[in-house]
């Protein structure tokens, strides 16, 4: 960016469009729109891009596991939730081989000695349902492709790019082991995983009596499947760097711990200006206790991002050590011997995140006192904060009163259909995160709770909301059921 062309623009302004480009998502809307377009290429770039603004946000989500892993019931799961389309590619190529169709039958050789089908064919086989008129306009959830680089590639050379894809990992002697206890019904294709004793007991008896176990699910062929998995597995990854591997709680991919996983990787990063800029980023810090919130401002001033630290206190000491006008008074603020009402307290805030230093750099605001409702009311309305932070150990009265001002911003894809198009431009409130406290190594796979007291160390604290803020916000998703 040429940034001569704004050196002329007062920091007011600036500090206006600022708001403006949050409320109305513009630096996301730009960014995917020209990703969009050097993939496509189309004649007219703008009539494709107004065409393309019109379209309602809708998933296209990836799901990638090991050979016998069960990632179809996560998929089927996944793609309920968003009122997306399931697919499977295992499925497609079963009833293409059934239906004896072109595909089917240059994939029938490769199946029947249980190695890749060519890339070619899995490739035409899955554009041809993604290009389907449902999974158009519902988006979809696709399990089990693509199985090699070329595949991958192959999609992104046809323009199709995955919204997420996430890559599900348990060891390989757990997936040797399941494929074991699984048996297949020659009748219906099903296949039961005998391993839970109570859902094998509750089969019927003839089901049960017609159960077999596949030769390709022998200890032999599943090592086999593994190692051509594994050998192609970083080509996939190379070809989406943005993945998310999840490392598989309790064995299964429908588990609690690995939905819970899931949900948290699908919380969209949404791109935000850069900090190298005109650092635009207005940061509310809220909850917590004093300390804690002190510690992260501290850090956020002198670290990394070079915010301007503004906080009532500040403001009054600031006064008194220049011996401006209101310093008398502020003294007296400082002595608890004068309130100030929340308008005046406003102004003073207004007055302050507008000045020059502010606009260049953006400001982190805090106060050493609990903001009150009516403050974090004022506060929303007056100086539009981009990202609001709620720290570990709020009080309950104190997220209330922040949730009643700020919103979580919610994820489109999980927005009911009736309702997407109102939510495609958010209200500029939707900039509410938790910050969230995760166990070493944790970041969006199954992990563990924080250690004892991880939560209430301000300098864990402060580190964990820098990291929050070298990404971009994350929406909110609900539980996956």
């Amino acid at each position: 960016m040429d940034l001569s062309l704004i050196e002329g623009v007062s920091s007011e302004v600036l500090a206006q469009f600022a708001r403006y480009a949050d409320a109305h998502e513009l630096y996301p809307l730009v960014q995917d729109l020209l990703r969009k377009v050097v993939v496509a290429k189309p004649a007219d770039p703008l009539l494709w891009m107004a065409n393309e603004l019109e379209r309602k946000p809708v998933p296209s989500i990836v799901i990638l596991a090991p050979p016998t892993m069960d990632e179809n019931g996560l998929a089927k799961s996944l793609a309920n939730a968003t009122n997306a389309v399931h697919i499977s590619a295992t499925a497609l190529l079963r009833t293409a081989v059934e239906r004896k169709t072109s595909l089917g039958m240059q994939a029938l050789p490769a199946m029947s000695k249980n190695a890749l089908v060519p890339d070619r064919v899995m490739l035409e086989l899955v554009l041809m349902r993604l290009e389907q008129p449902d999974a158009v306009d519902r988006g979809w959830v696709l399990d089990g492709f693509p199985r090699t680089r070329d595949q991958a590639v192959g999609l992104q050379r046809r323009g199709i790019l995955p919204s997420n894809v996430i890559i599900l990992d348990l060891p390989d002697p757990a997936l040797v082991a399941r494929a074991a206890h699984i048996h297949t019904d020659p009748v219906t294709n099903t296949e039961y995983d005998l391993h839970d004793a109570d859902r094998a007991a509750a089969l019927a008896p003839e089901i049960r009596a017609r159960l077999v176990h596949k030769g390709a699910l022998s200890e032999a062929a599943v090592t086999d499947r593994l190692a051509v998995y594994r050998r192609h597995l970083p080509g996939i990854l190379a070809a989406f760097p943005a993945h998310a591997r999840i490392a598989v709680s309790g064995g299964s991919a429908v588990s609690r711990g690995t939905k819970d996983a899931v949900a948290r990787a699908l919380q969209v990063r949404r791109p935000i200006p850069s900090m190298g800029s005109t650092g635009f980023l207005r940061l509310l810090v809220c909850g917590g206790d004093a300390a804690t919130r002190d510690a992260v401002c501290r850090q956020l001033e002198d670290r990394t991002f070079f915010f301007v630290y503004v906080s009532p206190h500040r403001i009054f000491t600031e006064e008194i050590s220049r011996r401006g006008p209101n310093a008398e008074r502020f003294h007296q603020v400082l002595k608890g011997e004068v309130n100030l009402t929340d308008a005046e307290l406003l102004a003073l805030l207004e007055s302050r995140t507008s000045a020059k230093d502010c606009a260049e750099r953006g400001w982190v605001l805090s106060s050493p006192r609990e903001w009150t409702a009516a403050q974090v009311a004022g506060i929303a309305k007056t100086l539009h904060p981009s990202r609001v932070l709620i720290l570990p150990n709020t009080a309950p009265d104190v997220r209330a009163a922040v949730e009643a001002a700020f919103q979580h911003p919610v994820h489109p894809y999980f927005v009911p259909a009736s309702g997407a198009a109102a939510l495609a431009t958010p209200p500029p409130t939707q900039c509410l995160q938790d910050v969230e406290m995760l166990a070493p190594g944790e970041d969006g796979g199954a992990g563990e709770a924080p250690a004892a007291g991880e939560a209430s160390d301000p300098a864990r604290v402060a580190e964990r909301v820098r990291q929050l803020l070298l990404r971009p916000i994350e929406y909110k998703v609900p539980r996956l059921e």
